[in-house]
């Protein structure tokens, strides 16, 4: 049973993780020098000397413990930072706590979704949209299975 669970589980994952398998599987058969592979949103392109040089220095101007888990809603400093951008150019009072901090957009999607769908709620979603979008919601449909997609 739990084998069965497993395999439908992966028969339904994500469209990103078929393309990215289908990456790994073609870069195996032809070379990953002629495929290119966005799947993840991987880039084609080396980050800039700058960016590599930033990444260095915060490194080691924070040292270990600037690398250890963090907060359920991220680091304080990054959610004041990530606040104060839009809060100066809407002119609104939007504080640190009124921002979560996600690894990638699925995680945000999942929050999302979590928070504001309720049983017995319809999702509509324009088409093309992003595809991890049907994850995240049927995630939240076996939470509640009084949710409907359309």
């Amino acid at each position: 049973m739990i084998a069965e669970n497993i395999k439908a589980f992966i028969a339904g994952s994500s469209w990103i993780r078929e393309m990215f398998e289908a990456g790994a599987r073609l870069e195996t058969e032809h070379g990953p020098e002629n495929v290119y592979d966005f799947s993840l949103g991987y880039s084609n392109l080396d980050p800039p000397l700058e960016f590599r040089q930033a990444l260095k220095a915060t490194v080691d101007e924070t040292g270990p413990i600037g690398h250890a888990y963090m907060p359920n809603t991220g680091y304080p400093h990054v959610r004041k930072a990530a606040a104060d951008s839009p809060a100066a150019e809407l002119q609104k009072d939007i504080g640190d706590n009124d921002i979560v901090m996600t690894c990638g957009a699925a995680g945000a999607l999942k929050t999302i979704h979590k928070i504001l769908l309720y049983p017995g709620d319809e999702v509509i979603t324009p088409a093309p949209y992003f595809v991890e979008i049907d994850c995240s919601i049927n995630n939240c449909l076996a939470l509640s299975k009084s949710i409907r997609v359309r």
